[in-house]
Formats: structure tokens, sequence, C-alpha cells
């Protein structure tokens, strides 16, 4: 009867999984922040930007403004241990808008994983085990997101790919053709 109560309580405590999906704008800034207030937990996630290349910076920075994690990439994971409790802000920052100007359609996943500080004294080596799988879990679930969501916006690339060769193919087609009928008429006119 205890393990039925414990396991509904450390799948709360585990793990904190936040997931958000948001514009920035051109030669904007837009920030997260994330509070966290257990120094020795991991946090970890991972972040997806559709925009053009190298136009949208990343930037991690801890409560005391020091910079933890910077990218200019459009995908990438990240994972470290707290040192500092307080506000953890997560920034984008948009620098130069590429041929439209349209915003930057950002997704974000934070993972606060405290599995590891809090006392496992007290647990039964099931409990531990199940805390341990409980952690692998969510850690598992937030990659499969990530992949899902890069699949869908490698997808969408593919598909333009697709429609951008298909009406090249139907041009050359046409050019082709044209060029043929050109050649028969010059060459009936050589021979008449």
């Amino acid at each position: 009867m205890k393990l039925l109560t414990i396991i509904p309580i450390l799948f709360l405590l585990v793990a904190v999984v936040n997931g958000l999906r948001f514009e920035v704008n051109p030669y904007r800034m837009e920030c997260v922040y994330y509070d966290i207030d257990i120094v020795g937990s991991e946090l970890s996630g991972s972040y997806l930007i559709k925009a053009p290349s190298d136009t949208v910076k990343f930037e991690i920075t801890d409560p005391k403004s020091t910079t933890l994690f910077l990218k200019r990439e459009d995908q990438s994971r990240f994972a470290f241990g707290i040192q500092d409790i307080g506000r953890y802000s997560f920034c984008f920052t948009y620098d130069k808008a590429v041929g439209s100007g349209s915003p930057a359609v950002v997704t974000i996943d934070v993972n606060v994983d405290s599995s590891a500080v809090e006392g496992t004294s007290q647990m039964t080596p099931l409990e531990e085990d199940i805390l341990e799988l409980s952690t692998e879990i969510g850690h598992i679930q937030s990659q499969q997101r990530f992949m899902r969501r890069r699949e869908k916006e490698l997808n969408l690339v593919v598909d333009s790919t697709k429609s951008r060769v298909i009406g090249w193919g139907f041009v050359t087609l046409i050019a082709i053709i044209i060029v043929s009928i050109i050649q028969i008429v010059l060459l009936r006119k050589l021979f008449n």
C-alpha cells in the first residue's frame, strides 16, 4: 500500500517538463524564464528554430547573468548541473531578417531533474529502481518530442523541394518540346 502512494508522488517529483512554442520577430529578443529552487538538479532540454540559417542566437544565463550556453544553430540539446538557485533565462535573439522578414518560430522543451538530489536513503531498492526508470522515461519522451518536431520541419523542406523539382521538370519538358518542334519545322524548310 505504501508503494502505491509513493509511485504517483515520484512521477510528479522526478522531472518537470515544459514545452513551449512561440515566435520571435526580426531584430527582437524574446526570453523565457524558469525558476529553479534545488541546487544540484540537472537542467536539460532541446530547442528547434524555424528560421533562415544562423539568424537566431540562443543563450541560457543563470541568476548571476553568467552565460551557460550560447549557440547559433537551428536545433540543439543542452544539459548541465544547477549551481545556483534562482531564475534562469532562455533568450532567443533574431539578429537579421533574411528574405520576407517573417518571424522565426521557436519550440523549446526544458527538463529539470531533481531525482539525484532527493534523499534515496529511505527508499527500498524497488522504489529506487522505479525512480530511475521514471527519470529515464522522461528523457526518452523529451528525445521523442525533439525528434518529432525535427521530422515535421524536415518533411516541410522535403515537400517544398519536391514541388520545386516537379515544377522545374515541367518547365524543362515544355522547353524540350518547343525546341523539338522548332527543329522539325527548320529541317522541313531546309529540305523543301
